[in-house]
């Protein structure tokens, strides 16, 4: 290591080799020294704050810098301090030694460390990168006891291994390598792989070809030669007494037609005699048996297919002269113990099996495949290879462009917020998902005319750096448009923007999108275009590409941000455009296209003072709550902009005005209150509807007041009730005339609650007490019942009922059930 990375009078330093006998050395260079570190320690060495060095190592060190060096011999400790100096010839300085009986680092040699430490002016010099300051190390020290070596776990004797160290502690380790493993020997019965007999426990050697391959087992050594079985008596066959899954071929055995093997608990099936030929393999080609599990000995892989799956099967451990043929489809040896091919299931089954190791259920499947023929073959072998062309097409595009904010391209460019206002990144360029990410994918762009290619990457998480750029929620990143990068730019067209491509992603028959790419549309434009127009039909391809996608911008008939349900065909929408109704417009009217183009608005009379749209009849909900107005014209101009309202029930009534107005809830004149959203002129926050009259969700000081404030409280809690029905209805007038001077207070009379982790629940009863000039008080008694749950959104209710007599109040209050 060159000089030139020494700290600033660094000096090459050799540093003590260890005590002769020493069971235990080291040494360190100070940085700080801190009591409270070892405040409850016997021995104080972890107030020792600084970087451990080797023993008899050779480091570039500072002037000023202390080292700690300690060796246990036997049971005392020696503990010196050194001092680098600035003497060439000598540049350690010893500065003091202490030593423990005890082998410990005492109070005594802390404090004596800590005042030589406090007589650094400045303070002690750190060691920073250890790497750039060693010189030289000395070769590691042999162990001096048996001690386990920290890689293997197993004994290095005394005098055969070396000391390492790994962090901050010193571990022992084999020298040169640890010895090889003993064979895992297999805990129960097994068959051999290789000659099929069985092999008892512990005497067998277990092996696999990766970390979740299924583990098999082998003699230990030849195997012994196969036991000729002597001539015996024809076991009695016992059928099936009903249908079951044949184990050999997988197929339905029906009943009395199979054999019965095993016993209570482990009963199996096959048939009587041969096989039946598969369907799905007529002619007999050859067949492998492909079994997986979610059991720890099949390596928790559940892999199964069905029947008639044309997919790449692989082989674990079949014998050479049973592997597939080297000219089957998609044929290619993995290791050398699996080969891989392109397979048909012909048959499956699928299991459930009792683990009697750990006694748990496990399922079983089992797949029957042959080879697949080259015509069955070819569709599995396009997937695979269109697959590796997107594959490289990621790659290039992670190559060649910034897609992440953590790997830049060595000419991109981070323009400033400034600098990106009125640029235009251009037409927007697919790229494969693996690359853009889905939730908040990257996206790419390209201005040809500009001579650039942008990457647009979302940065608006908690914790994102917004120091590059911020373009909307994300970083924008230039590049130059390089003969390369336009190569590649040609290359992600051609693969995701054609119509099969596109068919496939925005499910729409190929020859309509093929009318709409033979028209000049983009692919972007028509991803963007099937959020609003259906293309399912024959003909709406072409009556799509009938306009461009300006002249649909300018119909009104293209918005960014289309959240509609209803998808129009182009050719109604075509009609709908001509007509100038918008999509929003047209969704709101609803029905067929001549439906929507006849809509009109229901008609107010003129003299109306009184009017509610009131929902369809069967209709209830939050969202579907009446609106009222006082004016033809504040409803004519609602309706005008509101299509989803025209066909409501319209109410209208000459005569009444409102006397008391909420947003909520009005009163008019003949006694009558409606429960409706009240239709204000205050302008709207949106510019579509500009100067619609738009529900109103606050009060306002100007709208008709006939009540005081506690008066206005008081209705609004009577017709909040759940009871309201019962104690607001039958004396509505008198409670009306009640709020015109009412004052009202509220005090709590009892409450209980029942609070759970997380969740709970409460009942409080309070009384309300109504004063009016020159009327006696009355009361109103009120019982709130809530529940509340800390879930993901943290969900909340609260109920309330009215009474007029304290003695029902109290009875319902200690009705009350808290759950």
């Amino acid at each position: 290591m060159g000089n030139s990375h020494w700290p600033d009078g660094a000096r090459p330093v050799r540093l003590p080799a260890r005590a002769e006998g020493a069971a235990k050395s080291w040494i360190k260079a100070l940085h700080a020294v801190t009591p409270d570190a070892a405040a409850d320690a016997r021995s104080k060495g972890a107030a020792l704050d600084g970087v451990f060095l080797e023993r008899a190592g050779t480091y570039a060190l500072q002037p000023g810098v202390l080292l700690v060096a300690y060796d246990k011999v036997g049971d005392a400790a020696t503990v010196t301090l050194y001092k680098v100096i600035d003497n060439d010839d000598d540049p350690l300085a010893a500065v003091k030694t202490w030593t423990n009986k005890q082998g410990i680092i005492g109070a005594a040699m802390l404090n004596g460390i800590a005042a030589q430490a406090k007589k650094a002016k400045g303070g002690l010099p750190r060691i920073g990168g250890l790497a750039y300051i060693t010189i030289a190390k000395p070769p590691p020290p042999s162990n001096t006891r048996a001690e386990e070596c920290h890689l293997c776990y197993r004994t290095v004797p005394a005098g055969q291994g070396i000391l390492n160290r790994v962090g901050n502690r010193t571990r022992v380790q084999h020298s040169p390598d640890c010895p090889p493993s003993p064979p895992q020997r297999n805990s129960y019965e097994q068959d051999c792989r290789r000659c099929g007999q069985l092999v008892p426990a512990g005497v067998g050697i277990l092996s696999r070809s990766g970390p979740y391959a299924p583990w098999d087992v082998t003699h230990d050594g030849d195997c012994p030669p196969k036991p000729t079985a002597p001539a015996t008596a024809a076991a009695a066959v016992r059928h099936n007494a009903k249908p079951g899954t044949c184990t050999d071929c997988l197929q339905n055995v029906p009943t009395g037609a199979g054999e019965l093997h095993g016993g209570p608990g482990t009963w199996s099936v096959t048939h009587h005699g041969p096989c039946p030929p598969h369907p799905l393999n007529p002619d007999g080609a050859p067949t492998w048996k492909i079994t997986s599990s979610d059991s720890p000995t099949h390596g928790f892989r559940e892999e199964g297919w069905a029947a008639g799956t044309v997919f790449r099967a692989t082989l674990w451990n079949v014998p050479a002269e049973e592997l597939p043929a080297a000219d089957t489809p998609g044929y290619a040896r993995v290791d050398e113990q699996r080969v891989t091919f392109i397979a048909v299931a012909v048959a499956f089954d699928s299991h459930r099996e009792q683990d009697y190791d750990d006694e748990e259920w496990y399922t079983y499947l089992t797949t029957i495949v042959r080879a697949a023929t080259p015509e069955e073959a070819a569709p599995v072998l396009a997937a695979e290879a269109k697959r590796a062309h997107r594959a490289e097409l990621a790659r290039r595009v992670e190559a060649l462009l910034t897609v992440s904010k953590y790997k830049l391209a060595t000419d991109a460019n981070y323009p400033s917020s400034e600098e990106l206002q009125g640029v235009a990144f251009g037409a927007k360029v697919p790229i494969p998902t693996s690359v853009a990410g889905r939730d908040y994918p990257t996206t790419v762009h390209v201005n040809h005319d500009a001579g650039l290619v942008w990457t647009w990457i979302h940065n608006g998480l908690d914790g994102d750096d917004w120091s590059d750029n911020n373009a909307r929620n994300g970083i924008a990143v230039s590049h130059p448009l390089t003969d390369e990068r336009r190569e590649l730019i040609a290359d992600l067209y051609a693969e995701y923007d054609n119509a099969a491509t596109l068919a496939t992603e925005i499910g729409a028959p190929a020859a309509e999108v093929a009318a709409v790419l033979d028209a000049g549309w983009s692919g972007q434009q028509i991803r963007d275009a099937r959020r609003l127009f259906r293309l399912d039909e024959p003909g709406d391809g072409t009556a799509l590409a009938a306009r461009t996608p300006d002249q649909w911008r300018q119909a009104g008939w293209w918005e960014p941000s289309w959240y509609h349900n209803r998808k129009f065909g182009p050719a109604d929408a075509a009609r709908l455009a001509d007509a100038g109704v918008s999509p929003g417009e047209a969704a709101g009217r609803g029905g067929t296209t001549e439906e929507i183009l006849t809509a009109r608005p229901p008609h107010i009379p003129a003299d109306a003072t009184r009017i509610l749209i009131l929902p369809p009849e069967g209709h209830h909900g939050h969202y579907l709550r009446p609106l009222a107005a006082m004016t033809v014209e504040q409803m004519t101009q609602r309706l005008t902009h509101s299509p989803e309202l025209w066909k409501w029930r319209l109410q209208a009534d000459a005569g009444p005005r409102p006397v008391h107005v909420t947003s909520g809830w009005q009163v008019w004149d003949d006694d009558a209150v409606t429960l409706t959203h009240w239709i204000h002129d205050r302008p709207s926050h949106t510019e579509e509807n500009g100067t619609m009259p738009r529900i109103v969700y606050d009060d306002d000081p100007a709208w008709p007041q006939a009540f005081t404030a506690d008066g206005e409280r008081l209705i609004g809690l009577l017709l909040g009730a759940r009871n309201a029905r019962d104690v607001f209805g039958p004396d509505k007038l008198h409670w009306l005339q009640v709020a015109r001077d009412a004052e009202t207070t509220r005090e709590q009379v009892d409450e209980k609650r029942r609070d759970r982790y997380r969740n709970g629940c409460g009942a409080t009863l309070y009384r309300h007490t109504i004063t009016r000039p020159g009327q006696p008080p009355e009361h109103l008694w009120h019982l709130a019942e809530d529940e509340w749950h800390h879930g993901e959104d943290a969900d909340a209710t609260v109920t309330y009922s009215l009474y007029r007599d304290e003695p029902g109040a109290r009875a319902a209050y200690r009705a009350v059930e808290l759950h």
